[in-house]
């Protein structure tokens, strides 16, 4: 079995090989998503059920969720956060964790990975995310490292470069194989609050009730998070950003309260977005998504993913979660969010925050 697996790791890798010198250059903008992506997903096997070890149930509601998200056919695609905590979980077993996003059909996961993984090559946890990364390419999923995430990044231009050099010095140091394929960024300048060392810092903070206006602090920060985010842009090259952005941002920028911050600005300077529609009715989560859809470009395709969360606990009750709705009612919210977004070119599909709120609905009997 190690022979196949090494044999298969192989042979996929020069296939990467063979395919990266065929990709054309593309001028002027590295961002033109005028083309489809693919979206194709592994086809589910006895022997990825047996390796995400699965049960028949699972199975069932596995293809159930493909077909309800239109992965199943390649017409859209999936993706997951996974966080320090599933990692923590499937600490022995990185390949079941890949078997199991697979089998669910998720074409991207935003993956938490600390810089002290990515720069560290004796990193007691360097071997996991190696396996798993490697694993998940060979289910034809890519991985996304999750950075770009911290405050501190407003105050100092350098933390972007630290960032983005961390994951060219992971990707430089493993197989091709498990190198990470972009970041997957969550700047949040609503959460730069008056309390906040680093809002301080600047001299000014985000207050929703007295800063919005063109040219007020809600205006800046959210040109700040333009202004990083593009910084970041130049410095990855041909490996790939995505944003995960506030619902309210475009229509604040519809109502003219802000002068940046709609759909089209951030897509100058990523590769996708996720609107963070973290509502409990389908109407309300297509509402936040569609007001970005019909901003967006008529050139740019799959390039607009919806956000739903789907964990909830004790000490995440910040934001409305679908997982009270159980698996039912969380694929008929999520089934009719598809079925409106399948008719703009623009719309990307579903990403799932996050895999550990999943996995309980996908368990439960």
């Amino acid at each position: 079995m190690v022979t196949l697996r090494l044999i298969t790791i192989a042979c996929a890798l020069i296939a990467s090989l063979g395919n990266a010198a065929c990709v054309p250059s593309v001028e002027p903008s590295k961002h033109p998503s005028d083309k489809t992506p693919t979206n194709e997903v592994v086809s589910i096997t006895d022997q990825l059920v047996a390796a995400a070890g699965a049960t028949e149930q699972m199975r069932t509601k596995a293809a159930e969720l493909r077909a309800t998200t239109s992965t199943a056919n390649g017409t859209l695609r999936s993706g997951v956060y996974v966080y320090s905590a599933t990692v923590e979980e499937y600490a022995q077993k990185p390949e079941q964790l890949a078997a199991r996003l697979a089998l669910l059909g998720m074409s991207d996961v935003y993956l938490s990975m600390s810089r002290e993984v990515m720069t560290s090559a004796t990193h007691d946890k360097r071997d996991w995310y190696e396996r798993f990364i490697g694993e998940a390419h060979l289910y034809n999923i890519k991985v996304y490292a999750m950075r770009l995430q911290s405050n501190t990044i407003y105050t100092n231009e350098d933390v972007v470069r630290t960032e983005v050099e961390a994951i060219k010095k992971w990707n430089s140091s493993v197989a091709p194989i498990c190198q990470v394929d972009g970041i997957s960024a969550d700047l949040e300048p609503h959460t730069m609050k008056s309390s906040d060392k680093n809002a301080q810092a600047l001299g000014y903070w985000w207050d929703s009730t007295n800063n919005y206006g063109k040219g007020g602090s809600n205006d800046r920060l959210v040109g700040l998070t333009l202004d990083r985010l593009s910084y970041a842009d130049q410095l990855l090259g041909d490996l790939q950003l995505c944003e995960a952005l506030s619902s309210a941002f475009q229509p604040k920028y519809d109502q003219g309260l802000l002068s940046k911050g709609c759909a089209e600005d951030f897509l100058a300077v990523c590769d996708w977005v996720m609107v963070m529609a973290y509502r409990t009715t389908a109407d309300k989560i297509w509402t936040d998504v569609e007001n970005y859809l019909k901003a967006t470009p008529a050139n740019r395709k799959g390039c607009v993913s919806v956000a739903v969360k789907v964990h909830q606990n004790e000490l995440d009750n910040v934001s409305p979660s679908l997982k009270p709705l159980g698996w039912k009612g969380v694929m008929e919210a999520i089934g009719s969010v598809v079925q409106r977004g399948k008719a703009w070119p623009a719309f990307r599909g579903v990403d799932y925050f996050q895999y550990v709120g999943l996995e309980d609905l996908w368990e439960a009997e």
